[in-house]
C-alpha cells in the first residue's frame, strides 16, 4: 500500500485496513484519500453505498472511475462514476444467500443458445452466459452479458479479455435476476484488471476511454437489445 500511496497517506489508511463496516463518514475519508479529485457528489454516492452495504474501498470493493466525455468525436470534459468489483456483488449475496453456479458458468454463450435466447447468432460481440441456483429455495436465474468483438476491455494488457468482460456482465444480471433489490445499481468491473485504470499513483486523474453502463442497459433483455447497445 505505501509503495502506491505514499507514507503520509498509507498511515491515515491503516486504520482501516481490513474494516468491513464503515461509516459514511470514514468511507468518504478513505475515498477522498485514494481519488482526491473526484467531485464530491461521487464520493458521496460511494461513501453511501460502502455504508449501506458493508463494503470498504480498501478491499476493491468500491471504485471511483474517470472517463472522458465525448461530442462529436472530440473530448469535451471529463465525468466521474462510483463503480463496484464484481467481488462485491458476489460479497453481497453470500451474506444472505447460499447459491450455486450451473453448467459449468459462467462461461461463452455457444451458438445454439445465441440462436435460442437472442433469436440470431451476433457475430459483432462475445456473449456469455451464467446460470445461478439459490440452494435453499431451488429457484434458477440465468444472466446475459456481451462485449463488442472490435473493442478491447480496459486491462488487456494484463490479461483481461473480451470474454471476461461478457462474462462479468452476465454474473451481475444473474445475481440481479435471483436477488432483485439487493444489488447496488451501479457499474460493476473486475478489480483484478481495473488496478493500471484507477492506480491511486495517479491521484484519480488518469482517465478511461468508456463511460460506465448504466443498471439499465446491464438488464436488457437480450431479445430487446438494439444492435448499438450493450447488454
Amino acid at each position: 500500500m505505501e509503495e502506491e500511496l505514499g507514507a503520509e497517506k498509507t498511515t491515515t489508511l491503516m486504520k482501516y485496513a481490513g474494516v468491513v463496516t464503515l461509516t459514511q463518514h470514514q468511507a468518504m475519508e478513505v475515498l477522498k484519500t485514494i481519488w482526491p479529485t473526484a467531485p464530491e457528489v461521487e464520493v458521496i454516492k460511494a461513501a453511501m453505498i460502502c455504508h449501506q452495504y458493508g463494503l470498504n474501498p480498501l478491499m476493491k470493493h468500491v471504485f471511483l472511475i474517470p472517463f472522458k466525455r465525448r461530442r462529436e468525436g472530440k473530448v469535451v470534459g471529463e465525468d466521474w462514476a462510483a463503480v463496484l468489483g464484481i467481488g462485491s456483488n458476489r460479497l453481497i449475496a453470500q451474506r444472505h444467500h447460499n447459491y450455486s453456479y450451473l453448467d459449468l458458468t459462467p462461461r461463452i454463450m455457444t451458438e445454439e443458445e445465441q440462436q435460442k435466447i437472442l433469436g440470431t447468432i451476433d457475430e459483432s460481440k462475445v456473449w456469455a452466459i451464467t446460470k445461478i441456483k439459490d440452494m435453499a429455495t431451488g429457484a434458477e436465474a440465468p444472466g446475459y452479458g456481451s462485449w463488442p468483438k472490435d473493442e478491447s476491455p480496459y486491462g488487456a494488457d494484463k490479461g483481461n479479455t473480451k470474454l471476461n468482460m461478457a462474462c462479468i456482465r452476465s454474473e451481475r444480471q444473474a445475481l440481479d435476476r435471483q436477488y432483485p433489490g439487493e444489488m447496488p445499481g451501479v457499474e460493476v468491473i473486475d478489480e483484478r484488471y481495473e488496478a493500471a485504470l484507477i492506480s491511486p499513483t495517479q491521484g484519480g486523474e488518469k482517465v478511461g476511454a468508456r463511460a460506465p453502463t448504466t443498471k439499465a442497459q446491464q438488464e436488457t433483455s437480450p431479445t430487446e437489445e438494439k444492435p448499438q447497445e450493450e447488454a
